[in-house]
C-alpha cells in the first residue's frame, strides 16, 4: 500500500465518499479496520478500485501516521465518526 507523504495531515478533517485515501498493488491487500467490540468493519468504510483505496462512508480520521514503529506498535491511525447524544 502506498499513502501520500502529507497523509497525516488528514487527521481530523472529514473525508467524504471516494476521497482517495492511497493505493493498492494486491488485489488482496486490505486494510483492517476494527471497532471497540474487536468486529473487522474495513467494507464498512473503504472501498479498493482499480488500485485506489477509496471512503466508502464518511469519516474523521485521527492520530494518522506513516511511522513504521508508531504503526507497528499501535496502527496506522483511528477512525471517528458522529454519535448521536
Amino acid at each position: 500500500m502506498k499513502f501520500a507523504g502529507d497523509f497525516d495531515s488528514l487527521n481530523f478533517r472529514v473525508l467524504s465518499p471516494g476521497f482517495k485515501l492511497g493505493e493498492y498493488q494486491s488485489e488482496t491487500a486490505r486494510l483492517q479496520i476494527h471497532n471497540d467490540a474487536g468486529q473487522e468493519l474495513g467494507d464498512n468504510y473503504l472501498a479498493y478500485n482499480n488500485g485506489n483505496i477509496e471512503v466508502k462512508k464518511m469519516f474523521l480520521p485521527s492520530m494518522l501516521t506513516l511511522d513504521l514503529r508508531v504503526i507497528r506498535q499501535d496502527c496506522l491511525g483511528y477512525i471517528m465518526e458522529p454519535y448521536p447524544l
